[in-house]
């Protein structure tokens, strides 16, 4: 089992590297703009951890190369503030088989990231932008699970789909770490998408709703929340869900299941006075294991 990672600079070259057998750790002292980490492994199954903030997640790289552009201007929403300055330690090892199969958070990706052919028009009109990634298509995500969605509130890093799997669902508030979250502003057409790159067997789904219910100087909170969504599953499963007013996860359970993706669609806002009416979401989860 060989497993490498490797620190390229801007314009590709070699800044430095570690190699191991079961697992390998890279010191470097700093990043420079335009760095990128490069992930190789011959084992599709591994774990990552980039820096203490950022919670270790189990990935799966199908082509055994996995490369993580070092977040620069608005990608840094998602990420504490010192995520990316100074000594850095990364590290990667092997899944075992055991934790392969181990009953989890199969969305769970902090590393995931927007590539440029799924940004789309934030106010374009109804049902324009895609509900399918259009890398997903071009074959250009290298590890999973990975989040795509049709619209992102200004195209703020602080909205962006990736914010929904990265494992932080802080109540209380909205806007850049820690209360990132998915947003896609009032839109009829809202989706959601998490890819998984291969078939998973998954029975249960949470959701972190965001929950900024702080109100403003005219009594109104800023946050109202979705009542009713649509679940689907690529195995032709849909069913229709009617989430609470909750900062706490919302479990709903879906029966057992083997799919390669979910979306999240169909988002109705409950509108009222005592509002601002805006919507988003802290994390998605479906709880499952290895197919």
């Amino acid at each position: 089992m060989n497993l490498k990672i490797e620190q390229r600079n801007s314009s590709g070259e070699l800044s430095a590297e570690a190699m191991g057998e079961k697992s390998v750790s890279l010191e470097i002292p700093s990043y420079a703009p335009g760095d990128k980490l490069v992930f190789q492994t011959d084992t599709k199954y591994v774990w990552i951890k980039i820096h203490e903030t950022v919670a270790e997640a189990l990935l799966y790289i199908p082509d055994g190369t996995f490369v993580f552009p070092i977040p620069e201007g608005e990608a840094l929403r998602g990420f504490a503030p010192d995520t990316f300055q100074g000594a850095q330690k990364i590290t990667m090892w092997a899944a075992s088989e055991a934790e392969k199969q181990t009953y989890r958070n199969l969305c769970l990706n902090p590393l995931d990231y927007r590539l440029p052919s799924e940004v789309v028009d934030p106010d374009a009109p109804e049902w324009s932008n895609p509900t399918d990634s259009q890398a997903m298509k071009d074959n250009e995500i290298t590890a999973f699970p990975h989040a795509y969605a049709n619209r992102v509130t200004r195209n703020e890093g602080c909205f962006y789909a990736r914010n929904a799997i990265d494992g932080i669902s802080t109540p209380n508030g909205h806007g850049n770490y820690p209360y990132h979250s998915w947003g896609g502003a009032v839109h009829e057409d809202l989706t959601l998408a998490v890819y998984f790159g291969r078939p998973v067997r998954a029975d249960k789904l949470v959701l972190c709703l965001r929950s900024d219910y702080r109100t403003d100087d005219q009594g109104r909170e800023h946050d109202t929340y979705w009542h009713t969504a649509l679940i689907e599953l690529s195995d032709g499963f849909s069913t229709e869900i009617h989430p609470q007013k909750s900062a706490e996860g919302q479990v709903f359970d879906l029966g057992e299941h083997t799919t390669t993706w979910l979306k999240l669609s169909r988002l109705d806002p409950l509108q009222h006075d005592g509002s601002l009416n805006f919507a988003a979401l802290n994390q998605i989860e479906l709880w499952g294991n290895e197919a």
